[in-house]
């Protein structure tokens, strides 16, 4: 997308591929964990002897504490739950693989930055060793010029993405992150309410 000389930075975008892939898979081992935790309470009931109770209570049409109704009412909860975490990890994820990505494009920025010098250096001797010394050095300058305005130029693409990145993504993360925190509150509120009279 942002460099077409992918075998020349091949270490640089494996490193940050494997991040994303990394990420993703913990923030979706975190969400199966916590699903699975959730999906057992009603085996919990049943090992201490308590009535069956679903996950989720809500109005069924048809009783649910029946043995095929509650089994499969319970599967379907859990499979419901679990698709949509899936769903919600892999949406989250998307977000981060992006910044990633922008992560990425800046390393190669710093990289071709850094190397600019380099670059001109070797070619300066090459062209000094073929032609004369006055015409190298203006082919050298030419060189460093072209290869900074490319620098410039992907510096560029790389604050249009991130900018992209935040006007899509900005707001719709903003209340994500409130809301979490709206939720987090109140089951701290409600764990706090508890009477636990043993």
């Amino acid at each position: 997308m942002f460099n077409r000389d992918n075998n020349k930075y091949e270490r640089i975008v494996t490193y940050y591929t494997w991040q994303g892939i990394f990420h993703h898979i913990a923030y979706q081992s975190y969400g199966g964990i916590a699903v699975t935790s959730w999906g057992c309470t009603p085996i919990l009931y049943l090992v201490n002897k308590a009535s069956k109770q679903l996950p989720m209570t809500g109005w069924f049409p048809y009783n649910v504490t029946s043995t095929p109704a509650f089994e499969m009412t319970c599967l379907h909860q859990f499979i419901v739950v679990l698709t949509s975490c899936i769903n919600n990890i892999a949406i989250d994820t998307l977000v981060t693989g992006l910044i990633v990505t922008a992560c990425c494009q800046l390393t190669i920025l710093n990289y071709n930055i850094s190397s600019i010098h380099c670059t001109v250096e070797k070619e300066h001797t090459i062209l000094s060793d073929n032609f004369g010394i006055g015409t190298s050095t203006s082919e050298v300058y030419n060189k460093l010029y072209e290869d900074l305005k490319h620098c410039v130029k992907h510096s560029i693409m790389i604050f249009d993405f991130s900018k992209q990145i935040q006007n899509i993504f900005g707001t719709l993360i903003f209340f994500q992150l409130l809301v979490n925190c709206i939720i987090v509150c109140l089951i701290a509120f409600n764990i706090s309410q508890v009477n636990l009279a043993y």
